[in-house]
């Protein structure tokens, strides 16, 4: 049985993690060097996220890794890369495949409209599929190399699930999934990374839909455990499913990269990294999973997070409901240099409403703002990566325009390279906004109407 106590594991949870015996953990926090372990009573306890201590023998001189090294041996390290890049291409591939195939089937079907729905659902399928395994991978090497931090902020508990489950409607409703919430928390409004937290019952959420049959159960019980620390609580979301479950071989191995309940099934959806993320931003979090399954009879997956309590006086409602007719006939300056996404991009846009213009690159950008009067771009979408002049750089020399009006002009950046540290550079050029591709209209719509109220 695991136990957690407050952000900290016992020693046998350790063990199996470390693959090494209680009394090799207990050594390690009697001579110190395990950081921040402490005994309560005569339990020794572990902080979660805690890595693994380098063996002595390994400080001093890792002479078996050199050994192999000099026999031409192939380490267990560059193994995983390989195994994690094959994998990688063979999901890409695969979906690739799908896409092409359809759009083969599409121009021998022009006349069907029937089929042709029915390949462009495919398509866009097998595009999602891509994208996610996109983010995932970004997401695991962010993890991995200790590049990911929790921003907080005071969420509704009750919001955060419903947002969750919003993502995946569609995928409940075309498998006619019999879904059921119960919540019984004493500390509705707490603090927490909404984007993270979202993505962890996001995932595991996915998992109940993927494996189970249409027709299937999925239930999700809130719970609040008191905590022993002043001001804080422990949620529990316990998530549980009528489908296919997995064998102990399974889930011993389920958090390890690229792990999948079903080798070489690509129906089902998964890329293998979604469980390997949810254990990481979990141990970041000071949380625990636990996961019990059993074979033709359904999962159970069990999630405590420890948080800090908040009052509904600190929450700020975030139901932004967006008014198109406000945004019809909004004239946007669209700064992009490949002409897929301008034109995918100027259609989109177009059809909700707004009229735009193309600039294809930043130096373009720039020139096309200066030589007309004031007022007739109402914004600019900016991506950054651009030849010549790119986003940034041209973000910059508008920020330094000496027309006010025009230097002041509200900018979004656009761009498919959506990490933290490309998000601080382009708010930190002057940019009032910063959203991913491929583009979400809804999403957009959203920041552009936030953007523009704050600019008047």
């Amino acid at each position: 049985m695991i136990i957690i106590i407050d952000g900290y594991y016992e020693v046998s949870e350790i063990a199996k993690e470390w693959g090494v015996t209680n009394r090799s953990v207990q050594q390690m926090c009697s001579k110190g060097r395990i950081p921040g372990a402490r005994k309560i009573g005569r339990t020794w306890c572990i902080p979660v996220g805690v890595s693994k201590p380098e063996d002595e023998r390994v400080i001093a001189g890792n002479y078996r890794e050199a050994r192999r090294k000099a026999r031409g041996e192939i380490t267990q390290s560059a193994k995983d890369k390989v195994r994690f890049i094959e994998t990688m291409s063979q999901d890409i591939r695969s979906s690739l495949n799908a896409i092409m195939g359809y759009s083969d089937i599409v121009r021998r079907n022009m006349d069907d409209k029937e089929k042709l729905s029915e390949c462009l659902d495919n398509i866009q399928t097998s595009g999602n599929y891509i994208n996610n395994l996109l983010n995932n991978v970004l997401e695991y090497v962010r993890l991995d190399a200790g590049m990911t931090s929790l921003e907080e902020e005071v969420v509704s508990n009750e919001k955060i699930i419903s947002q969750a489950i919003q993502l995946m409607q569609g995928d409940i409703d075309k498998k006619q999934l019999e879904l059921s919430v119960v919540s019984d928390v004493k500390h509705e409004f707490v603090y927490a990374d909404r984007e993270k937290h979202i993505q962890i019952l996001g995932n595991v959420i996915s998992n109940s839909i993927r494996f189970t049959k249409n027709g299937g159960c999925i239930s999700i019980h809130v719970s609040e455990r008191e905590s022993r620390i002043a001001g804080m609580c422990l949620h529990e979301y316990g998530i549980e499913d009528t489908g296919i479950g997995m064998n102990d071989i399974v889930v011993n191995n389920l958090f390890a990269s690229f792990s999948k309940s079903q080798p070489g099934d690509y129906k089902t959806g998964g890329c293998g990294l979604g469980m390997t993320i949810v254990k990481k931003l979990l141990n970041l979090m000071k949380g625990n999973i636990k996961v019990s399954s059993i074979p033709d009879k359904g999962t159970k997956v069990t999630i405590t997070i420890p948080h800090k309590i908040a009052d509904i006086s600190e929450y700020g409602l975030d139901d932004t409901v967006v008014n198109m007719e406000d945004l019809k006939g909004k004239r946007i300056l669209l700064a992009e240099d490949n002409d897929f996404n301008c034109e995918v991009a100027i259609d989109i846009l177009t059809e909700a409403g707004f009229e735009v213009e193309c600039a294809k690159d930043g130096i373009i950008c720039v020139a096309m703002l200066e030589m007309k009067p004031v007022g007739y771009y109402d914004m600019i979408l900016m991506d950054i990566a651009m030849p010549h002049v790119d986003g940034i750089k041209a973000t910059k020399l508008i920020r330094s325009l000496r027309d006010k009006d025009k230097s002041e002009i509200p900018i979004i950046a656009m761009t498919a390279n959506v990490t933290p540290r490309e998000k601080e550079y382009s708010l930190k050029a002057g940019m009032n906004g910063f959203i991913g591709k491929p583009m979400e209209i809804v999403s957009l719509c959203k920041m552009i109407q936030s953007v523009l109220s704050n600019n008047n």
